[in-house]
Parts: C-alpha cells; sequence; structure tokens
C-alpha cells in the first residue's frame, strides 16, 4: 500500500510540475546564430518539376504550396489557382480570374477542404467564393458587414477559420471567425485590441501540426492552438519589445524597417518551431528551435540569393522551407524553387564544392538540374524529416 501511495504521489508532482511549464517566449535578440545542416534533421530529399503546360509567372507565385486530396494547389497572380498532381503534372485551373460573375480578382489567400476538394478563396472587399474540386463555381458568401478586411484563410474540421487585417477598419467586430461551409459563423473572438493604424501591412498566419491549428499575428503576442474541439490554448508567446511593429504610424517607415521584425511564416514538426522574419537589422532570417532543448539555430534566407540551410544531402541548392506536409506517418518539409536558380547553381563552383553525404545522390541532383530549362516552371522540393 505504501509503495503505490508513494508511485501516485510521484505521478501527481511530475503532472504539477509539467502543468506549470513555461511557454517558449520567443525573442529574436538571444537567438544563437548557428548553422544547421539538413542531414542533421532530415533523411531523403525528393524533386517534383511541374510541368509547363501552362506557364508560370515567377514572381507573381505564392511560394506557399498547399497540399491536399494528393494535389498540389499554388496561386499564380496573373492566371489563377493551378492544380498539379503529386507527380507533378498540371490538371486544371480552378475557377477564372476576371471580374465576371463566379470569377475572382486576385486567387489568394485561399484554402482546400482536402476531403471534398471544395476551394475557398478571399476576393476582393472580404467576399469569400467557393469552387468544386473540378474548377466550376459554386457560391460566395460576403464577410463585409464585419468591418474588417480579410487577412487569413484556412480549413479545419469541415470549417473555414478567417482571421482579419488588425489594423484596418474603424468598427470591425471579431478577430477571427469559424464558419461552416454555407458563410454561417458558428464560432468568433471579438475584438479586444483597441482599433490602431499602422503604416505596415501585414498580418498573420496559420499552421497546422498534431491535427491541430495553429494562429499568431504580427500585432499580437500568443500564438493560440485550436484543438480538435475549438478550444483554445496558447502555443507559444512573442516577446515585446521596441522591436516589434508599432501599433502607430511612424515617420519614414521604409527607412525605419530594420528596428522591427515582421514575421512572415511560422511552421511546426514534431523537434522543430520554424520562424522566418524579415527585415531585423537589415537581414531575412530563419530560425529553427529545438522544443525540447530550447535551442535554437539561426541563419538568413533571400529570394535573390542562395541562402538557407545547408543542403548536404544531395550538394543541392540551400533549402529554404515554406511548407510542412504529415503524410503516411512521415513528416515533411517543403519549398519551390525557380527552375532558373536551380541552373545557376548548379553551374556555379559552389555546387562543385559542395559536399553531399551521398555522391550518388549529387550526381542524381545534376540530372534533374541538366533536364531543366531556364525558363521552366518551379520544381517543388520535399525533405524527409527523421
Amino acid at each position: 500500500m505504501k509503495i503505490t501511495l508513494i508511485i501516485l504521489m510521484s505521478i501527481f508532482l511530475v503532472s504539477c510540475n509539467n502543468s506549470k511549464k513555461e511557454l517558449y517566449k520567443f525573442d529574436p535578440n538571444i537567438l544563437d546564430e548557428r548553422e544547421i545542416n539538413l542531414s542533421d534533421i532530415a533523411d531523403n530529399i525528393l524533386y517534383i518539376p511541374l510541368d509547363n503546360s501552362i506557364l508560370m509567372s515567377g514572381v507573381n507565385i505564392n511560394y506557399n504550396p498547399v497540399f491536399a486530396n494528393n494535389r498540389i494547389y499554388l496561386c499564380d497572380q496573373n492566371q489563377g489557382i493551378l492544380v498539379f498532381s503529386r507527380s507533378g503534372k498540371f490538371l486544371r485551373k480552378i475557377g477564372k480570374k476576371g471580374r465576371g460573375p463566379g470569377e475572382y480578382v486576385y486567387g489568394s489567400p485561399f484554402t482546400v477542404d482536402p476531403e471534398s476538394g471544395t476551394v475557398y478563396l478571399d476576393d476582393s472587399n472580404s467576399k469569400i467564393k467557393v469552387y468544386s474540386r473540378s474548377g466550376n463555381f459554386l457560391r460566395s458568401f460576403d464577410l463585409s458587414e464585419y468591418q474588417g478586411s480579410i487577412d487569413v484563410i484556412d480549413f479545419f474540421r469541415n470549417k473555414i477559420f478567417v482571421s482579419f487585417n488588425l489594423q484596418f477598419g474603424d468598427n470591425f467586430k471579431f478577430e477571427w471567425v469559424f464558419l461552416d461551409t454555407l458563410g454561417n459563423i458558428i464560432n468568433k473572438k471579438d475584438r479586444s485590441i483597441p482599433i490602431f493604424k499602422s503604416n505596415y501591412l501585414v498580418g498573420g498566419g496559420t499552421f497546422i501540426h498534431d491535427g491541430k491549428l495553429n494562429f499568431w499575428n504580427n500585432f499580437t503576442d500568443t500564438v493560440i492552438t485550436f484543438s480538435t474541439d475549438f478550444t483554445i490554448k496558447p502555443n507559444f508567446l512573442m516577446s515585446q519589445g521596441d522591436f516589434r511593429l508599432p501599433k502607430q504610424y511612424v515617420d519614414d517607415p521604409i527607412k525605419r524597417l530594420p528596428e522591427y521584425i515582421s514575421f512572415e511564416q511560422i511552421l511546426e514538426t514534431n523537434r522543430f518551431l520554424i520562424i522566418r522574419y524579415n527585415f531585423y537589422k537589415g537581414k531575412n532570417s530563419l530560425v529553427l528551435i529545438d522544443k525540447e532543448k530550447n535551442k535554437s539555430f539561426l541563419s538568413y534566407w533571400s529570394f535573390d540569393d542562395y541562402r538557407g540551410l545547408t543542403n548536404d544531402l544531395d550538394g543541392g541548392t540551400r533549402f529554404q522551407p515554406r511548407g510542412y506536409l504529415f503524410e503516411n506517418g512521415k513528416e515533411y518539409l517543403v519549398e519551390i524553387k525557380d527552375a532558373i536558380k536551380i541552373k545557376t547553381y548548379v553551374n556555379s563552383d559552389e555546387f562543385k564544392n559542395a559536399k553531399s553525404i551521398n555522391p550518388e545522390k549529387k550526381k542524381t541532383f545534376k540530372e534533374i538540374a541538366d533536364n531543366l530549362k531556364e525558363i521552366d516552371n518551379p520544381v517543388i522540393i520535399m525533405v524527409r524529416l527523421k
């Protein structure tokens, strides 16, 4: 009996200690500037060249792919939402760009129901348009009555999550809402932040990990998690300081950009938090934070050069994760790389001198690059995590 009691007390104390574990607080000023190689976190890399049946328009591509119902969805601002097979074959456009009935102006942001393939996209004037898996227009619903411009849209547990830009609108009601597929509000967060105006036209984002939806915003302090029953818990915190974007107009906003941190994307894996942010101290930064060891790996990224995580899996281009996928019990990080960047890199001295833990994979990467043309569509890169 005494032994049983001791065991129960021990379990209770451990449980109490775990429940009191402090939330991680992200502070860009205390990060360790050290590199991490792909082989430290991953064991395989896969390339999916997107076919050229419809040529995409470079800088106008949204580089955050959506994986759903065994398809890859991308938004090209000039052409609309494009659907590819998992092997890279072009399948169809979703809807049609334009200003006529059932057409859309921008097509971004958008989200996809992974079961039905139904696409929900934010068009201009806070209007969400709905398209079938085959691309036919189904319906639309208008959220402008809530006085907010839509910032983020995502699909979670058969519901549509929508957040609003906090710095726009003089009297908007909600920070975020959950809608059913007909546009009816079923859950909401009343606005708690006083109305403000800002020079910086940034918002927030979502990411899904472990079957839960997470939401963040550049002007708030807590990254929140929605569980499968839609209960809300804090995931981690953003530190406050002069480096956070101000909630008021500032003089010379472009000149003062390096004073502030602008979060561009947050991802989460079983091991890491991955945070990309712009501008701060004149650098675009990519941080991996080991959640268990609270250890950070800081590197940098740019669309104009080849920064990112060193790819020693096959000696290929540096890796800049832009998406996360959990599939068949495996985790993947995803990037989209322009064909011209791969072609340029493979002809450089950096590639010739690049180390690879598997020389045969380096040869395979060169073969993939040699089969590309500079004007080809981008290549999706999938890295399988250990």
